[in-house]
């Protein structure tokens, strides 16, 4: 924040907020480039040689965009937080507030993704999961939620990896369902800003493929046969239903994450939550009749013995996983795009001036602003 000092005082703080914006802005767009890289960015593909034998191609390109992300997101989140010391009481506008929201989404699921891949891939390629998680947790006056606690870390263990250890059990998070209820809201926001207020069966079928993988996601001790008994499959079935349970509950009752943790005493949602929730609850009354029935056909998927069954089906939930976020981040994609047209909340200031134009303003009075402030050498043919 150094660097953006004005000298003008009065100015500093709108300087701020434009300098916020921006970074946050490209941090999304950062993400989302790498996320087309995805398949490879980690371990490389395999592939064989003539003899037989096989060998690991890097994908240097998803690497070098997957440490673009890495840069962006460190960037924003360092001025960040110098930001929310500077200005404890700053309140960003709706369509600012949206893009928080995506892109603490963009983290989660990028933090469900790191718990399918061992921990000894992780560790030489992302040190910086202890920023990651610090980064969700910071971006409290993006949209007032507090995403994530200082036990929610990105390398939460998968299903395969879960302990039954009650000190283990109770410090777990689960980042599909907190990616679920964000992925939720927003498509609840954005609907509200759109002509027609329905939504498509694609976007309810991938809707449904994020419950079913978030129910998945909370079963317990899958590779542990002596928790395989009836009890063990009657405190998993009440969580699998709730994984599928909006629009089946009252519009005011707090939203509670596997296990019964109240997300509103480890998040602080209180109001917000119930406004959320009303958000949600609205949506799917435009689409109730179709909601409905593609809600039952995944519930009907789901084995009837989850713990028995899931044991043997690990290599179908990683290739269900891979598929399902890929689905994710298409849709984030087109969320991120539709929210940044100028009719609905635009982009930033800074990113319009970056790309040769500014909201209200003629190709000519930009070129003449693009002069005043020393910007017009950039745009020259």
């Amino acid at each position: 924040m150094g660097d953006t000092r004005c000298a003008n005082p009065e100015y500093q703080f709108d300087v701020d907020v434009l300098m916020l914006e921006y970074l946050l802005h490209h941090a999304i767009r950062a993400h989302l480039v790498a996320a087309q890289h995805q398949p490879n960015d980690i371990m490389g593909e395999l592939i064989e040689d003539e003899c037989g034998g096989s060998h690991e191609v890097e994908d240097e390109e998803g690497k070098d965009k997957a440490w673009a992300a890495t840069r962006t997101r460190t960037a924003f989140t360092q001025f960040q937080q110098k930001f929310q010391g500077l200005h404890p009481d700053y309140q960003p506008e709706p369509g600012r507030a949206f893009d928080g929201m995506l892109f603490e989404s963009l983290l989660l699921v990028e933090a469900a993704k790191l718990s399918d891949v061992g921990a000894s891939v992780i560790a030489p390629q992302f040190d910086d999961t202890d920023e990651l998680r610090q980064c969700i947790a910071r971006r409290t006056k993006i949209t007032d939620l507090v995403a994530v606690t200082a036990e929610a870390r990105p390398d939460v263990q998968i299903p395969s990896k879960a302990s039954t250890s009650p000190q283990k059990k109770s410090q777990k998070r689960h980042p599909t369902f907190l990616l679920l209820h964000r992925f939720m809201i927003l498509n609840a926001r954005l609907l509200e800003q759109l002509p027609g207020k329905t939504i498509t069966e694609e976007w309810m079928q991938i809707a449904g493929s994020l419950m079913q993988l978030a129910a998945l996601e909370t079963i317990d001790g899958l590779n542990d046969s002596a928790t395989n008994s009836s009890n063990s499959v009657e405190q998993v079935c009440p969580t699998i239903i709730d994984c599928f349970a909006y629009h089946h509950v009252p519009v005011l009752k707090q939203l509670k994450e596997p296990g019964g943790v109240d997300i509103s005493e480890d998040f602080g949602l209180d109001c917000w939550l119930m406004e959320e929730e009303q958000a949600i609850s609205d949506m799917f009354r435009s689409c109730e009749d179709t909601w409905g029935i593609i809600r039952q056909r995944y519930l009907d998927e789901l084995p009837t013995d989850p713990v028995g069954n899931l044991a043997h089906r690990q290599e179908e939930y990683h290739a269900m996983m891979d598929k399902v976020m890929k689905s994710v981040y298409d849709c984030l994609a087109d969320i991120f795009r539709i929210n940044s047209l100028p009719e609905i909340s635009g982009k930033p200031a800074l990113v319009q001036i970056e790309e040769g134009g500014l909201t209200g303003m003629s190709g000519e009075d930009f070129q003449m602003f693009a002069e005043r402030v020393g910007l017009a050498k950039i745009y020259e043919p």
